[in-house]
């Protein structure tokens, strides 16, 4: 089996446990995801755009695709003996940014709401905190938030307070 045969399964069987694939086929699947997320080029986990194509194309739930590759990345380092390398962080900031990309959206599509009571500016700054992990653009981050929360308000005023707080 390769990489899309182990998501297509899991999204089919989405309580399925992950680690009941066989560790030898760790360093095969994890080099399968390796050549579609990481760039040679520039040698930079960088192919957001490929990654979401892929996950479309196939048809795979976009939430097994991080979770099933967190975990191949955790394992496939905790194979080769390496526990804190920077390849390893920068392949996990490369799943953050994915799953904060516009493009790749949980299949249900619903936003999240605002619980009673919670204030918009503060959540918007504690948005703005969680941008310095993220890394995206102001452009990015305003997608993100509009994209995956119910705030009422429009891209130009969320620009504008990005810019101003």
């Amino acid at each position: 089996m390769n990489l899309k045969d182990y998501l297509i399964q899991y999204t089919q069987e989405p309580d399925r446990n992950f680690r009941n694939f066989p560790k030898e086929k760790t360093e095969k699947l994890f080099l399968e995801f390796k050549s579609l997320c990481y760039n040679p080029q520039t040698y930079k986990w960088s192919r957001i755009k490929d990654c979401t194509a892929y996950i479309k194309s196939e048809n795979i739930d976009p939430e097994i695709f991080i979770r099933f590759s967190h975990y191949l990345i955790n394992r496939y380092y905790k194979l080769v003996h390496v526990h804190n390398s920077k390849g390893k962080n920068a392949a996990f900031t490369f799943l953050k940014k994915l799953q904060a990309s516009k493009k790749l959206t949980s299949r249900n599509g619903k936003k999240i709401k605002l619980s009673e009571g919670v204030n918009k500016i503060d959540f918007l700054l504690e948005m703005k905190t969680l941008n310095k992990f993220l890394d995206l653009t102001n452009e990015e981050w305003v997608d993100f938030i509009l994209s995956n929360f119910e705030l009422n308000l429009s891209k130009a005023t969320l620009l504008k307070y990005y810019y101003t707080k």
